[in-house]
Formats: C-alpha cells, sequence, structure tokens
C-alpha cells in the first residue's frame, strides 16, 4: 500500500509573511495570560540558596606508564588536558542547578589512593609555536585539586555549574600519582537575581531534541526542573507565523536563511515537514530589514535567530549563501596551541543565544567569561557558488533522506595518521573509538591506516586508497591526520604529503553515496574563506552531504574531543542521530575553561544539520489505516504501525499527514504502535501520510477524499481585527477583537440557513454578532 517516493509540498502561500505589527496577535487566549501572571508571580519570589550535591566516582583504574620515571596517565574514554596545568587527565562535568540560582563555590572530600611514587609528571604547556607532538614540556611543580569550579553557564534557562574533575591528580614534592576514586562534591548556590524560567511548549521534534540535550548534558538530570509536554499538533491546521518572529506566531523546528537568488530553490525544504520538520525559508533580505538598527549584518542576523528561537521555538538554523551574503563572525579566543589570541571564524555565534556575545562592550566577540558558551540550537552551513550546486545540495539530502542504499549505510572508514611520520598516533586513537563504541555489529569499517602492516590497518594511508574508498562509497568517516584551508591531507609525512585539495573534491563523482566526515584536524572548515571542507559538499557529483571540522589550529586535545564527540554525543544516541545534535552535544561537553572554549569554537558544521544518521541498518516499517478511504466528513485517522519483517508494534515513529498546500499534523505511534490523527479536511482532495524516525526508514503513502454526499460547511479563513483595549500584541483583561470568518460549503448538496455559535467559557467575556 505504501511507497517510498517523496511526495511534494507545493508552495501555496501558506507561509511566513510579513505583517505589520499592530494587526498581529489579538487572539485572546486567557489561558496564555494566567501563564504570564503565574510566571511573573514566581519571579517575584525570592530564591533561597540551597547546596546541591553529587557523587562522582571513577569507576576504572587509570592506566599508568612509565619510562625513566617519567609518568603518563591514561584513563577510560575521554579526557582533557588544561594547557598550563600537569599533563593528566580531566573531565568536564556540569551539575543541573534550581531556577534562578548560580553557583556560588564548591567542597568536596576524596576517596584516594596513591598509583605510583617517585615518578614526574610534565605539563602540557609549550613554548609559543612548539610542537606538541616532538617537544617535551617543562615538569609540573604545582599540585591541582581534585575539583574546581569554572562557572555557571545556562542550557534553555536551566543553570548549570560547570566543574572540572581530575580523576587523577600529582604532588611533585612526594612524586606520587594519586587516583581520586570517588569525589562528593557539595555546590553551594545563591540566588541569580534574574527572572524565574519557565519552558514553553515546543513542537514534538524540537522538545526530542532539547529533552535529549539537556538530560545529556548534566550528571544530575533528575534535578531538573519539569519540561512541558510537547504541542498537541494532531490536528490538521494551517500554520501562522509573522516577520519579524511576533508572540502567539505557531512554533517550527527549523530556520534556513538563504541568499535571495537561491530562494525558490530552497522551499524544497518544506518537504521535511515528511519527516515532522517544520521549517520557515527566509530570504537574506528580510532578515536585514528586520532590525535595520543593528550594528551590521552578523548582529542582524543573531537577532533574527535570537527572536526566532524564543517566538518559534526552533532547535536550528541553516544558513545558505556565500560570506558576502551570510555573515561570519570572529570570535577573540586564546589558542592554548600557539599560544595567542586569534580571531575564530565560529557559528557558535548563531548558536549560543544568551545576551550579545559582547559582554564586555569591547570590540571583540565572545573573548569575555560572562559571554554565552552553551549553544541553544544546531547551526549548519552550505556555501553554494550557484544554482547548479544548489541543487546538487538539495538532491544529497534527498537521497539520504528517501533512496538510502542500506548497504551504502552499513560501510564506515576511519582513517588514522602518523602525525610526525615515526608514531602509530592517528591508528591508536582510531582503535580506540572502535574498541569503546558501541559501534553497531553489522558496520563494516575500513581502516586505512599509517604503517597498515604493524597497526592493523586494512590498507595503507595513501591519497589513492582513501579516494579509491570513497568512490565506493563510505557513509560514515572518521578523518585522524593533518589538514589545512585547502587540503585534507591523507598521510602528509607518510604520502610525500599526500591530500585532498578542493579542485579534487569539486570534481568528484562519487553521487549519490555521499559521506559524513568528521576530521580531526586544523582549519579545513575555515568557512571565513573557500576553504577545503565548504568545497567537500558543494562537488556537483559527489563529494561529502556534511563535514564537522575546524577553522583553527586543533592538533591537542585529541582524545578529549574525539571521544566526546564519537562516544557521547554520536554513537550513543539511538538508532538514528542528527548530525546538528552531535555537534551541540559535543560542544556542551568541552565545559566552559579556556582550552573548552577554543576547541568548542573551532568545530563548526557544514552541511544541513537536521540530517539524520542511522546508526546500523534502518528499520523496514508497514502501516495500516484503519479507514483506507475518507471522506470529507471524517475527523479522525487511526492507524498502526509495524515492523515489516516480524509484525510486531513499532513504538515512537513520526507520524506526519499534510495536504501538499501548507496543511499539517504531527503525533508519535505510543507503546503499541497506535497513532491517531485529527482532521479538518476542507477542500483538500487528498492527504499524505507518512511514516518515520526512530530508525525507521520512511514510509509514505497518498489517501484520497471523497467529497462528502450532504452539505458541508467548513471555515475557510478566519482574520482578526484589534478593537478596544491597549492595542498591544498580549491578550489581556479588557482587550476586545473581531473575527471576520469566510465559510465554503464542501459537501454535495446546497446549505441554507447556517447558524454560527462562539463559545469559548472562562476565555472570552462576551461575544457581539
Amino acid at each position: 500500500m505504501g511507497s517510498r517516493v517523496p511526495q511534494p509540498f507545493a508552495d501555496s502561500g501558506h507561509y511566513a509573511r510579513e505583517i505589520p505589527r499592530a494587526e498581529m496577535a489579538l487572539i485572546g487566549d486567557n489561558m496564555k495570560l494566567k501563564s504570564l501572571l503565574l510566571t511573573l508571580l514566581l519571579a517575584s519570589l525570592p530564591i533561597l540558596a540551597e547546596i546541591v550535591s553529587y557523587e562522582y566516582t571513577e569507576d576504572f583504574a587509570p592506566r599508568v606508564d612509565i619510562i625513566n620515571s617519567e609518568a603518563t596517565v591514561s584513563v577510560r574514554g575521554g579526557d582533557f588536558r588544561i594547557h598550563g596545568e600537569p599533563d593528566l587527565p580531566g573531565r568536564s562535568i556540569r551539575i543541573a542547578l534550581p531556577p534562578g540560582t548560580v553557583a556560588e563555590n564548591i567542597s568536596f572530600t576524596v576517596d584516594s589512593q596513591v598509583l605510583e611514587s617517585s615518578v614526574i609528571v610534565r605539563n602540557t604547556i609549550l613554548s609559543e609555536f612548539d610542537n606538541p607532538w616532538t617537544k617535551s614540556a617543562p615538569v609540573a611543580s604545582v599540585t591541582m585539586p581534585p575539583v574546581q569550579l569554572d562557572g555557571t553557564s545556562k542550557l534553555y534557562g536551566v543553570p548549570l555549574a560547570e566543574i572540572f574533575v581530575r580523576p587523577v591528580t600529582y604532588d611533585p614534592e612526594r612524586g606520587e600519582l594519586i587516583w581520586n576514586r570517588s569525589i562528593a562534591i557539595d555546590v553551594q548556590t545563591r540566588s541569580s537575581g534574574s527572572r524565574f524560567f519557565k519552558m514553553e511548549p515546543l513542537t514534538p521534534i524540537s522538545s526530542g531534541i532539547r529533552e535529549r540535550i539537556l538530560t545529556k548534558a548534566v550528571v544530575n538530570p533528575e534535578d531538573l526542573p519539569p519540561r512541558p509536554r510537547p504541542l498537541d499538533l494532531s490536528e490538521l491546521v494551517y500554520p501562522r507565523r509573522t516577520i519579524p518572529p511576533a508572540r502567539g506566531d505557531d512554533k517550527c523546528d527549523g530556520l534556513v536563511i538563504v541568499e535571495d537568488r537561491y530562494l525558490d530553490q530552497l522551499q524544497v525544504l518544506r518537504d521535511e515537514i515528511n519527516f515532522g520538520l517544520i521549517m520557515e525559508i527566509v530570504p537574506v533580505s528580510q532578515v536585514l530589514s528586520a532590525y535595520p538598527s543593528s550594528s551590521d549584518k552578523a548582529e542582524k542576523f543573531r537577532r533574527f535567530i535570537q527572536s526566532a528561537n524564543q517566538e518559534w521555538g526552533i532547535s536550528g538554523v541553516f544558513l545558505v549563501g556565500s560570506v558576502e551574503e551570510v555573515p561570519v563572525r570572529f570570535r577573540r579566543g586564546y589558542s592554548p596551541n600557539t599560544p595567542n589570541y586569534l580571531n575564530i571564524p565560529s557559528d557558535m555565534y548563531f548558536s549560543a543565544l544568551e545576551g550579545d556575545w559582547n559582554s564586555n562592550g569591547d570590540a571583540y566577540f565572545g573573548d569575555s567569561d560572562d559571554d554565552d558558551f552553551a549553544p541553544d540550537i544546531i547551526v549548519g552551513r552550505f556555501q553554494p557558488e550557484d544554482s547548479v550546486e544548489v541543487h546538487a545540495y538539495l538532491e544529497k539530502i534527498r537521497y539520504h533522506r528517501w533512496e538510502l542504499d542500506f548497504d551504502f549505510a552499513k560501510k564506515w572508514m576511519f582513517i588514522g595518521a602518523s602525525i610526525q611520520g615515526t608514531d602509530h598516533m592517528g591508528p591508536k586513537e582510531c582503535d580506540s573509538i572502535i574498541i569503546a563504541g558501541p559501534i553497531p555489529d553489522d558496520v563494516d569499517i575500513q581502516k586505512v591506516y599509517a604503517f597498515a602492516d604493524t597497526t592493523g590497518g586494512d590498507v595503507e594511508l595513501t591519497e589513492s586508497n582513501v579516494l579509491s574508498a570513497l568512490n565506493d562509497g563510505r557513509y560514515v568517516i572518521f578523518h585522524f591526520d593533518h589538514g589545512f584551508r585547502y587540503i585534507l591531507h591523507t598521510g602528509k609525512h607518510t604520502d610525500r604529503g599526500s591530500g585532498i585539495d578542493i579542485p579534487q573534491f569539486l570534481s568528484m563523482t562519487n553521487a549519490p553515496y555521499t559521506s559524513f566526515l568528521y576530521s580531526y584536524s586544523c582549519e579545513v572548515s575555515s568557512f571565513d574563506v573557500g576553504c577545503v571542507g565548504s568545497a567537500s559538499i558543494r562537488a556537483k557529483n559527489g563529494g561529502l552531504v556534511a563535514i564537522l571540522a575546524h577553522s583553527k589550529s586543533a592538533y591537542s586535545n585529541h582524545k578529549g574531543l574525539v571521544h566526546n564527540f564519537w562516544h557521547d554525543n554520536f554513537l550513543t544516541r539511538g538508532n538514528t542521530v542528527k548530525l546538528g545534535e552531535a555537534l551541540q552535544g559535543t560542544q556542551i561537553g568541552m565545559g566552559v575553561s579556556t582550552t573548552g572554549k577554543y576547541y568548542k569554537t573551532i568545530m563548526n558544521l557544514l552541511g544541513y544539520p537536521f540530517l539524520d544518521m542511522y546508526l546500523g541498518e534502518p528499520a523496514l516499517i508497514d502501516v495500516r489505516p484503519y479507514t483506507p478511504v475518507l471522506t470529507s466528513l471524517d475527523t479522525l485517522l487511526e492507524l498502526e504501525v509495524f515492523y515489516e519483517s516480524t509484525a510486531e508494534p513499532f513504538k515512537f515513529a513520526t507520524v506526519v499527514i499534510h495536504d501538499g498546500a501548507g496543511k499539517y499534523a504531527i503525533t508519535q505511534t505510543d507503546e503499541s504502535g497506535y497513532a491517531a490523527l485529527k482532521l479538518r479536511l476542507a477542500e483538500s482532495g487528498r492527504i499524505i501520510l507518512t511514516v518515520s524516525g526512530n530508525g525507521a526508514f520512511p514510509w509514505t503513502d497518498t489517501l484520497e477524499i471523497d467529497i462528502a454526499p450532504t452539505e458541508q460547511v467548513v471555515i475557510n479563513k478566519s482574520i482578526f481585527y484589534p478593537g478596544g483595549g491597549d492595542h498591544d500584541i498580549d491578550p489581556e483583561p479588557g482587550d476586545t477583537f473581531a473575527c471576520a470568518l469566510i465559510l465554503d460549503n464542501i459537501g454535495t448538496l446546497p446549505a441554507e440557513s447556517i447558524m454560527i455559535d462562539i463559545n469559548c467559557p472562562g476565555m472570552i467575556e462576551a461575544v457581539t454578532y
């Protein structure tokens, strides 16, 4: 019955439109007023300081290697090394605090034991421009505490104590390595003086993203404040949004800001409604005109995105256009690798939305400890040079959504280089990711390693071998080698400096098997210039579908970054993972130390941030509507979803119906695979039903609708006009408004003596006809 061919979502004008603010949001909803009053009442209550407790445990003994009394230490999983401190593993954790508080200080007690005595440990600090792979650092002379408070951040309004934990510390006076097996942490809070934060209901997709991000970000998710249930979007209706975003607008999931000349082409992303994703497409010109008083283009973009996040509840942004049209913001940040201050091209300016990213009011952005470094939304960027490249990239998205070859999805590649020409660092790092996992059992990983005969690689790391694997089709790729703005190296020190440069990527012909690549290298995604990362997804006949890489140098702290991405945010997010969500979680996991801020702001995603990557073979499903033939009188569509192979119920799938002209409804299957959607079919001659999510490959079908054999009057459109009151955009007691209704008879018989009854008890005091 169903098919796997995408259904069009035609441009019919039922999208965001510019409306003067005087005509906005006089829809009297006293329930919103009650919520507002409740929020203001709560904001006036004093917030008492309290202590939040958490016990950190390091379950597995650290590994200690000693050569000539010099000790190096590693712990299971990822860790971060702070420059200027002893070269020992550390972990960044976040403890959720009560709303309206900040962390003032911490106290702790430690259960520890001595691992080794009479050893030395070196610092991570390096003199300027020294190579961290080859040159030794000074011997550590200072004992660091087992735990320290780095500050308080906010994520979706929830205050988080940012804490750095050291599972192993070093006492230089005794030459002792100490294993801190358990640390009981008490965080003393105080009132922040800020408003009590109240989360608003969001769409099902955005609610899911925020819930996953928030619960994974903290070590005490049981202490998070209650979150509202997702919006009930199970009724087939038209959305209403205005430009610029305003209070009372309907919610959506994603914002696409696109260079004007590509606007018509990008409308195809409205087809994402098939997957429960509600997208709003806005041209650059409207973004710039919305906030004429802003200082520059980048600030106008940020303010628009902030408004869309607040009023529309978006969870992501896709930026499409050249750097001249879609601006870049540079963060002034300290590079622990140089060490020096650098201007870092970073899209975190458009994702971490608290404040203005210039809290100290100087000429630089992101250089203050008071600036926001906790991304609220996911961001991806695409920099086409012509409409042919736009068409090709949209075809890449369509293939991954609707036509994905399951055998291709199970083929991955790990590229591990020798960083200085004699070491085995890349292969070791790749193997550590594979061992830590969890990588699905049915995934075939090709290991392309330097010194493959001794490092366990399948083939030697060379340019020709990497290109051959790309052309053969590799769904997910991890690249650990050197790189630069114009080249992605493939054995820089073992294959005569080889690599894939911009012309090579642009001329690739591996379509439709385009890969997602995560690269631990330097400057590959320097998107302020024509970088190799940008070119890799611009390729018209192949290349990549997305690349996650760095805009500045990234040649230390590799273990923390790659394990944070792979183990904490890519491989452990269920049957599928959204690329932008994996990036957002990785950035949050880096903490707010100087080192953490540097690495999280050099990470950028080039590609569509809402793209789902399957972790293992997608599930095939079948769908059984209770009513295979609908009439315009039907008000409910009920269905069940099953695994195609076993006929067992498929739970938590996203179920969508839309009419191809702007109406949509979204819900989710329950534990038994059941879902129900409310219908208001009106003039719709058909509806498109799609089921996807939770690892399922999309199932879709078109349901025809028969006209009712009677009269049937429906509301075609309702228009609200302001009346009396204070004429602001908030519904308040005493406000009045007029409502004009446009009625249609979609039945087959004449409709006479029509009666209209408007009854809203407890919400609208009186109605005059």
